[in-house]
């Protein structure tokens, strides 16, 4: 995120992150809802986490609304052979100081099973300080499950003014019975979600990606900004 505020929320979650883990961990971002900010917070965590000097790597896993393969020309796993060896195909994401790799294809989502993702998580932590995974909401997603159940640390985010409701309430129990680490709930505001989209459609523009370069299956489209009618407010984790 470019704007100050942004950058000061989530400077305070990385911090937040660097205190409780040591290096390499990776961190999973995922909901009980659609535009809830998982994108968003994924994105801001990554840059945050990069600006202060650790080797970052945002792994796309948003089956449901992926950024990376659709606009950042990032490779899509999936095509690849050796998918646990995904690291050696990450690439710098345009705009952004880390690399990128996505795992948004639903061809490779039901294929992956636990020893794979285990594998991948393995292969990761070899080449990176951190990993970011954004994921589809956990309760639509084998990806998000498996991601959850293997990671250092696991991030719900909760779109500010959305009443809980019950798919939340089976998220959190989803969580726990797959005994994951769950670092706690972030509220994110409008104002985080709408320059997010904003800055997503800015590079969109720019690149023009030719259809021949796409490598994930998905529209090139990019999806139109989510108006929440919210008041803004500073985003804060919930312990």
């Amino acid at each position: 995120m470019k704007s100050t505020a942004n950058a000061h929320q989530f400077g305070q979650l990385r911090a937040r992150i660097e205190a409780a883990f040591s290096e390499p961990a990776i961190i999973v971002v995922t909901s009980a809802a659609r535009g809830d900010g998982k994108s968003a917070t994924a994105f801001g965590l990554a840059e945050s986490l990069a600006a202060a000097d650790h080797h970052v790597l945002l792994a796309d896993a948003n089956v449901g609304a992926p950024t990376l393969p659709r606009i950042h020309r990032v490779p899509n796993a999936g095509g690849r052979p050796d998918v646990v060896t995904v690291s050696r195909y990450a690439k710098p994401v345009a705009g952004q100081h880390f690399d990128g790799i996505s795992f948004a294809d639903e061809r490779l989502e039901f294929g992956m099973s636990m020893d794979k993702v285990k594998a991948v998580c393995f292969d990761m932590r070899a080449h990176f300080d951190f990993v970011v995974v954004d994921t589809s909401q956990l309760l639509r997603s084998d990806l998000a499950v498996l991601f959850s159940t293997v990671a250092d640390g696991t991030l719900l985010t909760l779109r500010l003014g959305r009443l809980p409701s019950a798919a939340d309430e089976e998220t959190v129990k989803t969580l726990t019975r797959l005994a994951a680490n769950v670092l706690g709930v972030l509220t994110v505001s409008s104002s985080v979600i709408k320059e997010f989209n904003a800055q997503r459609a800015a590079v969109f523009e720019t690149i023009r990606i030719p259809t021949r370069h796409v490598t994930s299956h998905h529209a090139l489209v990019p999806e139109t900004p989510r108006e929440v009618a919210v008041e803004t407010s500073r985003s804060n984790v919930v312990s």
